[in-house]
């Protein structure tokens, strides 16, 4: 049995609490405090800024999705081969009331964190990223402007549950986060 700490909801936070999660029952600590939506998920958007050579791919994508106030997504770097250099889920994600957008996610060797702005058909701020556990590598910090993808994602799951199944069996890896 893991023990994990996760957040109660009942409308407001309550605070922290610790639970044992048998990993038999396939219920990640994520899961437990994740959105609980009786509707449709709303698709924010995809973004992007890729530009392709014939063999390599270079840019980002961010892909955001809200559930009952609470605003998650999929973020994917591209550097060189046509597969990202990194794809994860990005939860939480603060988005302001002005459209002011920020989140942070971690890797395996690499940590992103982003603060922009939100708006109509754009998606602009500063990404930083930077390598974990090798300090002796440079990090890197550039002002990306992120175009809306006017196809944006055509299906729209029923749930944050729903949703977060298909990105890890789309990732390959249950609870990539």
């Amino acid at each position: 049995m893991r023990t994990g700490i996760i957040f109660l909801r009942l409308g407001v936070l309550l605070g922290p609490a610790v639970f044992l999660l048998d990993p038999a029952r396939g219920v990640s600590a994520d899961e437990l405090a994740a959105p609980q939506s009786r509707h449709a998920v709303e698709a924010l958007g995809l973004f992007h800024r890729i530009r392709a050579t014939e063999e390599h791919v270079y840019g980002f994508s961010i892909g955001l999705w809200r559930d009952s106030g609470e605003v998650f997504g999929l973020f994917s770097h591209y550097e060189g081969p046509p597969e990202p250099v990194y794809r994860g889920i990005i939860r939480p994600v603060e988005l302001g009331d002005s459209g002011e957008l920020s989140f942070s996610l971690s890797g395996s060797y690499l940590r992103y964190s982003f603060s922009g702005t939100l708006s109509g058909n754009e998606l602009e701020g500063t990404l930083e990223s930077s390598w974990i556990g090798r300090e002796d590598l440079p990090s890197t910090t550039e002002q990306v402007s992120l175009a809306r993808n006017p196809k944006g994602y055509q299906a729209t799951p029923e749930s944050y549950h729903q949703w977060l199944r298909k990105w890890e069996k789309i990732l390959g890896v249950a609870g990539v986060r």
